[in-house]
């Protein structure tokens, strides 16, 4: 029963991964949805690594979405807050 959990959200998070990513997008362009559906644990060594210059180049075309914050107060609705990003780049 854990082993079926586990299977199904990697699946989901390759497949939100793809979709809404531009760096995953890019990446995992002949990942269909067959062969998402067949994904497993097992054979999961078959889609690209991800390494550290990936990461350093990719930036924020890695993440899936902004990141959002709702901020509020008692006498106005929730208003989405955009974060700023900070980059740490290794000298």
């Amino acid at each position: 029963m854990l082993a079926t959990h586990q299977t199904r959200k990697l699946r989901e998070v390759v497949a939100f991964a793809r979709d809404n990513s531009p760096f995953y997008r890019e990446r995992l362009v002949g990942v269909t949805d067959e062969v998402i559906a067949a994904l497993h644990p097992g054979n999961l060594r078959d889609l690209p690594f991800t390494t550290k210059d990936d990461l350093r180049r990719a930036q924020f075309d890695m993440l899936s979405r902004p990141h959002l914050r709702r901020r509020g107060s008692s006498t106005k609705p929730p208003a989405p807050l955009v974060l700023r990003h900070r980059v740490h780049v290794p000298m």
